[in-house]
């Protein structure tokens, strides 16, 4: 059994030229690994909460981090753009410092 899961740096993945030649072998390498294993990372997310703010419908996205995230332990939150501030007129920039004051990320 693998047993080298770890939480990486936060970075953000854009677009694949933003990765060089070994951070690329890297995640895939990590892919791999999850795959062969998918319970190895069970546990790695307790305690930690993503708030999820969708202003279009995404259902795969969704459920996969859904899904991901009770895999590992964690929680996550969806909102709408019509369940949120976002509906009354507040700026999306802002709306992060009110779901961080609750929740670890989130994600838009």
């Amino acid at each position: 059994m693998w047993t080298g899961f770890r939480l990486m740096a936060a970075r953000h993945f854009l677009r694949l030229r933003d990765l060089d030649a070994p951070a690329i072998a890297s995640l895939l390498e990590r892919a791999n690994q999850h795959h062969a294993d998918p319970l190895a990372g069970r546990g790695l997310l307790a305690g930690r909460v993503l708030v999820m703010l969708f202003e279009k419908k995404s259902t795969r996205t969704r459920v996969s981090f859904e899904a991901g995230m009770a895999q590992m332990g964690g929680h996550a939150i969806f909102l709408s753009s019509s369940d949120s501030q976002l509906s009354r007129g507040e700026l999306p920039c802002a709306v992060p410092d009110t779901f961080l004051s609750s929740a670890s990320t989130w994600l838009k």
